[in-house]
């Protein structure tokens, strides 16, 4: 099973704890490309940062009616969740 994080870069460390493929997208902008990028994996589910939605909830709703599957679940990434990743990675890495 493919699941796929869409979300801004400082998360890629989450998706990569959970093995998830990840998709980089920055602003609400972005949103729609990336999404189309992460129907490329064929994923099961798709994970999508709520503060992208946002900016652009007319068109994110269409794309999802327009593409029933993959199941698209928006989760709430908190920026308290980057630092504590961020402590995490200087951990392993020794900074």
């Amino acid at each position: 099973m493919v699941f796929v994080l869409v979300a801004p870069k400082r998360f890629k460390r989450l998706a990569e704890l959970f093995n998830f493929k990840f998709v980089s997208a920055e602003s609400g902008a972005e949103l729609l490309s990336a999404l189309r990028f992460a129907l490329s994996f064929k994923p099961k589910t798709i994970f999508v940062a709520k503060g992208l939605i946002e900016e652009i909830e007319d068109e994110y709703k269409r794309f999802k009616f327009e593409n029933p599957i993959p199941l698209i679940i928006e989760v709430d990434l908190p920026e308290d969740l980057t630092v504590i990743l961020l402590r995490d990675k200087h951990d392993r890495v020794g900074y």
